[in-house]
């Protein structure tokens, strides 16, 4: 079984809406995230990989994570998948979605994020994670 590690974050803005973006492949609702590179650090990935899908700049607030493992399938391959967030404020707001691997990107209320998010391991992260934000 192949292992993967990914990282990414929960990111806020200043009005308290939160970023999700809506992945072109699987159409499923989550938030950024991508695969570690090289020798980066898991808040390193998640910067990178928030920047690349989104174009926001972000700043993570604490050294709090939320992991989460599940399987799936790739073809007919198991892989083992833990994913870790980590909760960031946006400190630049010129969004543009990476066409190649997103879909949509959208600004939303706790509320919408809680009914648009695909996976109940997103919801229990978002949750979670929302505590810390100091206002």
């Amino acid at each position: 079984m192949k292992k993967e590690y990914s990282c990414g974050a929960i990111v806020y803005n200043k009005e308290n809406l939160f970023l999700v973006i809506k992945h072109r492949y699987g159409g499923h609702y989550s938030f950024p995230k991508g695969h570690i590179e090289g020798l980066e650090t898991k808040k390193e990935t998640a910067i990178r990989e928030v920047k690349e899908e989104t174009n926001i700049d972000i700043k993570i607030v604490n050294d709090k994570e939320f992991v989460t493992n599940y399987k799936f399938y790739m073809g007919d391959k198991m892989i083992d998948k833990e994913v870790t967030f980590f909760l960031a404020e946006a400190i630049s707001t010129d969004l543009i979605k990476q066409d190649a691997e997103v879909n949509e990107v959208l600004w939303l209320n706790k509320e919408q994020v809680l009914d648009i998010l695909t996976y109940e391991s997103d919801k229990k992260a978002f949750l979670i994670l929302i505590t810390l934000i100091k206002n």
